[in-house]
C-alpha cells in the first residue's frame, strides 16, 4: 500500500488568519518603534546633553530593545506554531497504529500447509510435466486475451493455460494465479476416488456407474450434483457436515487429507477441502457448522482455489494415462465425456455444453471431455480435445473470475473455436 501524503496546512484555517493578523500588527508596531530608534539617535548626536536628557535616552532606548524583544518572542511563537502546523501529520504518521486484533486464519486464502503422514495416500505422479514454452501457441493465448479485451470482459480476472499434447508444449496468461474453481475441484475428487479404491480405502463399487448415471460418481462428474459431491468429499476424508462428538481440529485434519493428497505431488498451495453448495440432501444452502468454521474469518474466507495450470497439468496427466494408473485415466476420461451433438445435451437444461468450449466445437467432430464450473461470479473449464485420427490434441483451461465471465454466456464457445481452428492449421 502506498503511503498517504499529509495533507498541506488548509490556507482558510482560522488560526493561521489570527496568527497572521498578529504578525502584521507586531510589524507595525516594530516599524513605529524603529522610527523613534531614529528620532532618539538623531537627539544623540546633537550637542551635549543634559543628566535629565540622558536618563531619557537610556529610558528610550531600553524601552526600543524591550519592543524589540518582544517582537523576536512572538515572531518565534509564530514560526514554531506554523511549522508545527506542517510536521504535525509526519510526527502523527510515523506513530504505530494501535488497532483491534482481528482474529483470522493464517495464511487467510489457504489452510496451513500439512505434510502428508509416511502412510498417508498421495497422488501418483510427483512433478508436472515437462514441456516446452511455444510462442506459436503463445500468439493463440495472446488471441484469447484480445478477445476478452473485444469483450470488454477484465482481463486481470483471466486465466489461461494451453498444452498440445502431440507436441509437448505449452502457452498461457496469469496460468499460474490461485482463483475460486467452483465445480472444477470435482475433478480433482474423482481422482482421488480412483486412487483410494486401488489402494483399497475405498469399497469397488464406488467407481461402478452405468447409463442410468445414479450412483454418487456418476452423479459428481457427469452432472456436477452437489449432494453426490458432498457424499464423495465425506468418504474420501472420513468426514461429515454433521459432526457428532467429535473434535473440531481432528475433523479439520481428516477433512484436510484431500489437500495433502495433492500438495505432497507438486500442486502447491492448492485447497479443494471445501465442499460446494447447495446440498439438498443437508438442507444446507450454505455452508454451517464446522463446513463453516473451517473458513476461518467471514470478512475473508478460506475457500477452494486452483490455477489454471494445476487443473491443465491434472487433465493431462488423465488424458496420457498417467493419473493412479492406465484403467483409472481411461475411466475418468471416459466419465468426462461429453456428446457434442445438439440433439442430446439440449435434452438437459442444465448441461454442460451451452455456454462453454462444447458449445463451440459442435461441428467438429471432436472428441471432447471436460468438468465445467460456473457460479454467479464466475465461470471455469478445463477440456481436453482430440481429432478421431489424434493429429489434433490439446487441453485448454479458461478461468475467469469475475460476474462478467459468469453472465456471458458467448465468451466461452468463441474461445473454443478459436483455439481450435488455429491449433487444426498449425
Amino acid at each position: 500500500m502506498t503511503p498517504r501524503q499529509p495533507p498541506p496546512p488548509d490556507p482558510e484555517d482560522p488560526k493561521i488568519a489570527e496568527l497572521e493578523a498578529k504578525l502584521k500588527r507586531a510589524y507595525r508596531k516594530i516599524r513605529k518603534l524603529r522610527r523613534e530608534v531614529a528620532e532618539l539617535k538623531g537627539e544623540a548626536i546633537a550637542p551635549r546633553t543634559t543628566g535629565k536628557n540622558r536618563r531619557s535616552h537610556r529610558r528610550n532606548s531600553e524601552l526600543s530593545w524591550l519592543g524589540t524583544f518582544l517582537f523576536l518572542i512572538v515572531l518565534m511563537a509564530g514560526g514554531f506554531w506554523v511549522a508545527f502546523r506542517f510536521v504535525k501529520p509526519y510526527i502523527l504518521s510515523s506513530q504505530p497504529t494501535v488497532k483491534t486484533p482481528v482474529i483470522s486464519p493464517k495464511p487467510t486464502v489457504s489452510p496451513p500447509p500439512q505434510p502428508a503422514a509416511a502412510s498417508e495416500l498421495t497422488y501418483n505422479v510427483k512433478t508436472p510435466p515437462q514441456l516446452t514454452y511455444s510462442k506459436e501457441l503463445q500468439a493463440i493465448a495472446d488471441g484469447l486475451v484480445n478477445l476478452a479485451i473485444s469483450q470488454k470482459l477484465p482481463t486481470d480476472k483471466l486465466s489461461i493455460y494451453l498444452i498440445d499434447i502431440n507436441r509437448q508444449s505449452f502457452a498461457e496468461y496469469r496460468s499460474q494465479i490461485p482463483r475460486f474453481p467452483a465445480s472444477v475441484t470435482k475433478l480433482f475428487w474423482m481422482v482421488a476416488v480412483y486412487a483410494q479404491v486401488e489402494a483399497n480405502l475405498l469399497p469397488a463399487d464406488t467407481i461402478d456407474y452405468d447409463d442410468t448415471c445414479k450412483t454418487d460418481l456418476c452423479q459428481l462428474v457427469k452432472h456436477s450434483d452437489n449432494e453426490a459431491a458432498s457424499h464423495i468429499l465425506d468418504r474420501l476424508t472420513r468426514t461429515t457436515s454433521t459432526p457428532q462428538n467429535e473434535n473440531f481440529e481432528d475433523w479439520l485434519e481428516r477433512r484436510y487429507f484431500i489437500n495433502r493428497f495433492f500438495r505432497s505431488a507438486g500442486y502447491h498451495n492448492i485447497d479443494v477441502s471445501q465442499k460446494n453448495f447447495p446440498i439438498a440432501d443437508l438442507k444446507m444452502e450454505e455452508p454451517e457448522r464446522w463446513d463453516l468454521k473451517m473458513r476461518g474469518n467471514p470478512e475473508q474466507p478460506i475457500r477452494n482455489q486452483i490455477s489454471a495450470e494445476q487443473a491443465g497439468r491434472l487433465m493431462y496427466e488423465i488424458a496420457t494415462q498417467r493419473a493412479v494408473s492406465e484403467t483409472a485415466s481411461d475411466r475418468m476420461l471416459d466419465l468426462l465425456g461429453r456428446d457434442l451433438n445438439p440433439q442430446v445435451w439440449r435434452r438437459d437444461e442444465n448441461n454442460p455444453i451451452a455456454g462453454f468450449f462444447g458449445e463451440g466445437l459442435v461441428d467438429s467432430g471432436v472428441i471432447f471431455a471436460s468438468k465445467v464450473g460456473w457460479t454467479s461470479e464466475s465461470r471455469q473449464e478445463v477440456a481436453y480435445v482430440r481429432s478421431p485420427d489424434g493429429e489434433i490434441a490439446y487441453i485448454l483451461v479458461v478461468f475467469g473470475d469475475s460476474p462478467a465471465y459468469s453472465n456471458n454466456w458467448t465468451i466461452f464457445p468463441r474461445i473454443s473455436r478459436f483455439v481450435f481452428d488455429r491449433v487444426k492449421v498449425r
